[in-house]
Formats: structure tokens, C-alpha cells, sequence
């Protein structure tokens, strides 16, 4: 995701200012194709995402979500598989809690990402 979710905000900001040459736009497109394709490198079969992958035991909850929620914001600009997007969804849901909590599944390897939640998360992400 390093060099996926930053493109991001950038792409939004530098078409907010007016700024986005055409040179920039091919390379944020460039770094969102290839930080796409590297990322399915961590996808399990089961639709969710980890820190290292198959490799790791369970997919993270939050690596899912974050996943899933770049991705949705990516294809403003990216073609990103429509099936992926539902398993990661439905990977996610099938896992809410009855009090509408999400389990803290998955290992984080950079808990700092997580902005200091701990424990099951809320809601909303």
C-alpha cells in the first residue's frame, strides 16, 4: 500500500488546485496500477488481505478494511476488480458482531497505522 494510497490524496489535490499536469497524471496512475497488482500479493483466498499474505495463519480485519476502502477510492482513476471489492465486503461483514463490533482479527505488523485503536473496532472505520 506504500506506494498505492498516498497517490490518493494527491491526485485529488493537485486537481483541486489545478495542477495536475498530464505527466503526473500518468505517473499517479502508473504507482496506483502497480501498487494495485502488488497488493493481490496479499490477498487470501478467503477475500481478506494480510501482512504477508498466504503466509499469514488469517486474514486482518483492518488491513481488509483499509484495503477495501482505498480500493473503492481508486477506481475513480483505476479499473479495480468488481469481485474483489464484494469478497473483501462480504469477508468483512460475515464477521460483525452481534453488537455490531468487529472482531480484531489478523496480526498488524505497524500498529501505528491503526491510529491507536486496540481491541475490537467500532463501526465505523
Amino acid at each position: 500500500m506504500v506506494k498505492f494510497t498516498p497517490n490518493l490524496p494527491r491526485f485529488d489535490y493537485l486537481t483541486d488546485i489545478g495542477k495536475l499536469t498530464d505527466d503526473i497524471k500518468s505517473m499517479a496512475i502508473r504507482n496506483l496500477n502497480t501498487g494495485y497488482q502488488r497488493e493481490l500479493n496479499y490477498r487470501h483466498y478467503d477475500g481478506s488481505f494480510s501482512a504477508f499474505g498466504q503466509s499469514d495463519n488469517e486474514g486482518s480485519m483492518f488491513l481488509t478494511a483499509f484495503v477495501l476502502r482505498s480500493f473503492y477510492e481508486a477506481q475513480r482513476y483505476i479499473t479495480i476488480d468488481d469481485s474483489l471489492l464484494t469478497d473483501m465486503q462480504k469477508w468483512i461483514t460475515d464477521r460483525q458482531q452481534a453488537d455490531g463490533c468487529f472482531p480484531n482479527v489478523g496480526r498488524i505488523i505497524d500498529t501505528g497505522i491503526q491510529g491507536g485503536l486496540e481491541g475490537e473496532k467500532p463501526r465505523a472505520f
